[in-house]
């Protein structure tokens, strides 16, 4: 998440797709966007469950 970050795959437009993510770590789009999704997940129920 962090290098996906670091790189502009959150910017507007993206500098970077899920597809030169996995490039970058040797894993798929689908792999890329899975392991993405998840982390996001993580953040969003720590931030949701601390707020409420």
């Amino acid at each position: 998440m962090k290098s996906a970050y670091l790189h502009g795959f959150y910017s507007w437009p993206r500098e970077l797709d899920a597809d030169s993510i996995g490039s970058m770590f040797n894993i798929s789009k689908v792999t890329a966007l899975y392991h993405l999704r998840r982390a996001e997940g993580k953040i969003v129920r720590a931030i949701v469950e601390r707020f409420t």
